[in-house]
């Protein structure tokens, strides 16, 4: 049985969503998961696999291999991105620029663009 801490689903989160991207660009994806966990009064887990909310979830995926750099890279992000300072001016969603549904961010206002995503909050 896999036992999942907030370390590991926020690495695999920020695996998934962003390994390639710069480093702010995962540090962005880390921080709309925590602004998520803040905002629901949740944990980082219950977050990163609640329905609908990332697209990897959706699918079957595999636990990256430690001698993946991108993964080892994830963790580390991870690690620091607990105490680092937010960059997303408070985002909870983000998609990739290449989106091209973006009917259910009409009523978002953009924080801000980081590498290949474009990072929202609420209006």
């Amino acid at each position: 049985m896999l036992i999942k801490s907030a370390l590991f689903c926020l690495a695999l989160n920020i695996y998934y969503e962003a390994r390639g991207e710069p480093l702010q660009g995962q540090y962005a994806v880390a921080h709309v998961t925590l602004n998520r966990v803040k905002q629901n009064y949740s944990d980082i887990c219950t977050e990163v696999f609640k329905q609908g909310q990332f697209s990897w979830t959706r699918h079957k995926f595999k636990i990256p291999s430690d001698k993946d750099k991108s993964w080892k890279v994830a963790q580390e992000v991870a690690r620091r991105a607990l105490s680092s300072k937010d960059i997303t001016g408070g985002a909870t969603y983000f998609h990739s620029r290449n989106c091209r549904n973006t009917t259910n961010f009409k009523n978002k206002r953009v924080t801000t663009k980081i590498g290949g995503h474009i990072f929202y909050v609420n209006r």
